[in-house]
């Protein structure tokens, strides 16, 4: 790590140095623009970025997603705790008739048990790729929507390209608040 960030600040001061010098730059062969040239981008027009969590945290239509999800987590709890509760009364009447039971009654509960324990497992994984799944539906369409208010507040900007904020650490003008204006006017 320490040395990739060596041989990006010599790259950088490489740069700093040939943009002082003019005898330097005519020596060196001109950097590609994702070195650091900054001659291309200043040329290349404006840049936007845009924090597209807060985008898609500030809209309407991503709390209603939550809602539903969080009812439709609560159906998928109750219907496992139902289940977990049958299991119980299954393992308390067990423990209080074991002793009354023949051999082969008590080999039944328990494989019973056992049936029961192992449907509640299957039903836990299914409801946890179920909802994975129905998060996964809302917040992609959500997205997607997102993503084409940013290419129009691109295009409508003249902007040479739009970042997400994650993804540029300085500069570039914040087109947040102009997302999702267009989002709300969806």
């Amino acid at each position: 790590m320490k040395k990739v960030i060596g041989v990006i600040v010599l790259m950088i001061a490489a740069v700093c140095s040939a943009q002082q010098a003019p005898d330097a730059s005519a020596a060196q062969p001109a950097l590609p623009p994702v070195v650091g040239n900054p001659a291309p981008a200043v040329t290349a027009g404006k840049t936007a970025v845009v924090d597209l969590k807060k985008v898609f945290d500030a809209l309407r239509e991503t709390q209603d997603a939550k809602k539903k999800l969080e009812g439709d987590v609560d159906k998928e709890k109750q219907k496992l705790k139902n289940m977990q509760d049958d299991i119980q009364n299954l393992m308390e009447d067990y423990r209080q008739s074991k002793a009354l039971w023949a051999p082969a009654k008590v080999q039944e509960k328990e494989q019973a048990l056992v049936r029961k324990q192992q449907e509640l497992s299957k039903a836990l994984k299914e409801a946890e790729v179920k909802l994975q799944g129905r998060e996964q539906e809302m917040t992609s369409g959500i997205l997607d929507k997102i993503l084409l208010a940013v290419k129009q507040v691109y295009d409508e900007g003249g902007y040479a390209c739009v970042y997400d904020r994650k993804a540029l650490l300085f500069g570039g003008e914040d087109v947040t608040g102009k997302v999702v204006e267009k989002m709300e006017k969806k």
